[in-house]
């Protein structure tokens, strides 16, 4: 059987109900459920397209800024053929699976100025 892990510290409600504290863990009940909704269509599109999670298998992150600039530049154009709002973040959350899950891969972590600064400079 598994157990339930502590923090060791528990909160009680005025129902009288404890439950553990919850201090320094996410606050995942502040997301914008109803416009991570649009998001998740984004996905859903994607996923028809290209298959499911591909996009975890990473992508260079300068196709993904150059996509992520398109998009804001579009709607801050005033297109609104397409959710480029949704378009950005998904962008961005891909940007962020490569710096956590694939940032040893040159090819896919192509914008890494900072290591080719720190070359320069040691030249």
């Amino acid at each position: 059987m598994t157990e339930l892990k502590s923090s060791g510290k528990k909160r009680q409600f005025a129902s009288g109900a404890l439950r553990d504290d919850a201090t320094g863990k996410p606050r995942m009940e502040l997301l914008p459920m109803d416009l991570l909704t649009d998001v998740a269509q984004w996905y859903t599109l994607g996923a028809v397209k290209y298959g499911d999670n591909n996009w975890r298998l990473g992508q260079p992150v300068s196709a993904c800024v150059g996509s992520l600039l398109r998009h804001l530049a579009k709607w801050l154009c005033g297109h609104r053929d397409e959710d480029h709002l949704s378009a950005i973040i998904f962008n961005t959350l891909s940007i962020m699976n490569v710096v956590k899950y694939h940032s040893h891969d040159p090819q896919l972590n192509d914008m890494n100025y900072q290591k080719q600064i720190k070359k320069e400079e040691d030249t």
